[in-house]
């Protein structure tokens, strides 16, 4: 399957295929030095240190891409279901307004409490 790449004005860039998109996703996820040090901190935890270490840490990692896929696959599923809701230019409107009202009222709880 190929995907159009939408530049910043609307229009077509170039077409890139699956295949492409999740190597360029994987480049920028394993370049990400948060999520380097997150399994830096993550992984010894669950390594023992007797065993042979390298069939622990693919475990480790394989269940870690199952997880990651099933909520990003949630996570998109359930943005391409909720974004059909802001097809109506009121409703956007009334989320923006819900929104923000509900971060005002967060920053005056924290205004207003005290330690």
């Amino acid at each position: 399957m190929v995907f159009d790449a939408v530049g910043e004005e609307g229009q077509t860039r170039a077409r890139a295929t699956r295949w492409q998109l999740c190597r360029k996703g994987f480049g920028i996820g394993i370049s990400n030095p948060k999520d380097l040090l997150f399994f830096g901190a993550l992984f010894p935890n669950f390594i023992d240190m007797a065993q042979p270490q390298l069939p622990q840490f693919v475990v480790l990692a394989l269940t870690w891409l199952v997880v990651d896929l099933l909520t990003m696959s949630t996570y998109a599923h359930a943005g391409s279901s909720i974004s059909r809701w802001f097809d109506s230019h009121r409703r956007v409107r009334l989320f923006n307004r819900t929104t923000g009202s509900l971060f005002v009222v967060a920053g005056a709880g924290l205004a207003a409490s005290h330690r």
